[in-house]
């Protein structure tokens, strides 16, 4: 009997050693990109970059799985959109670029939940200006931004289930991040109507915009407000 449980205990160590030799420490395809500084992104420049060079940056990328082969329509005054894929061992599983006019608007990054927004902030520096927009759906949803309009950079907390407080939120060190937007500088402004806010009304967005200052109770702004 303590030979067999001897062996038995071996046995599970050893599966153990094993599954922890193979496992690698998930990182983030924002940190990794050492090709241009943000909003650029693997040489993908919002702004500039048109469909045929997004699509052959992404093909050569190290961190894209099955990179998209059909450039997208060039659907002149509306947007059009293609899909990334990332290879496993980041937190992001995928994301989008947003086309207008055969450009390239902005980069949106699938954080889904996994990167604390305190981190982002410690990498790209205090943002410049805050959104906090609550409106209803099925169920009521929030979603918290922080800006950095001179640098292209968008990060955003989302909960599609949300308990109002009183008509403020807490924004804490904590909260975290579901999405990540790199876009053009140039064209915050046109932005503001886009998918990045949820599709509520333009006038609701940029009401809602201020200056950010730091973690603590603030008050949201209601997209059903008239």
């Amino acid at each position: 009997m303590k030979i067999y449980k001897l062996l038995l205990y071996m046995l599970v160590n050893l599966m153990l050693i094993t599954s922890l030799s193979g496992c690698k420490a998930k990182t983030s395809v924002l940190f990794q990109d050492t090709t241009c500084k943000y909003p650029c992104w693997q040489s993908i420049r919002p702004g500039s970059s048109s469909s045929q060079e997004a699509i052959q940056f992404l093909s050569e990328s190290p961190f894209v799985d099955s990179p998209p082969t059909i450039v997208p329509q060039n659907i002149v005054g509306a947007y059009s959109y293609t899909g990334l894929k990332f290879k496993t061992g980041y937190f992001e599983d995928g994301g989008w670029i947003a086309f207008y006019n055969d450009k390239v608007v902005y980069i949106e990054f699938d954080i889904n939940n996994h990167i604390k927004i305190s981190d982002l902030i410690a990498y790209y520096g205090k943002p410049k200006f805050s959104s906090i927009i609550s409106g209803e759906a099925d169920t009521r949803w929030l979603q918290v931004s922080w800006i950095y309009p001179d640098q292209g950079v968008i990060l955003i907390h989302y909960e599609p289930s949300w308990k109002s407080n009183g008509g403020q939120v807490n924004v804490t060190p904590d909260l975290p991040v579901y999405e990540v937007y790199y876009f053009n500088p140039d064209s915050f402004d046109s932005l503001a109507d886009s998918r990045i806010f949820q599709m509520v009304n333009k006038e609701i967005v940029l009401k809602s915009i201020q200056p950010w200052v730091n973690f603590g109770p603030e008050s949201y702004t209601d997209s059903e407000e008239p």
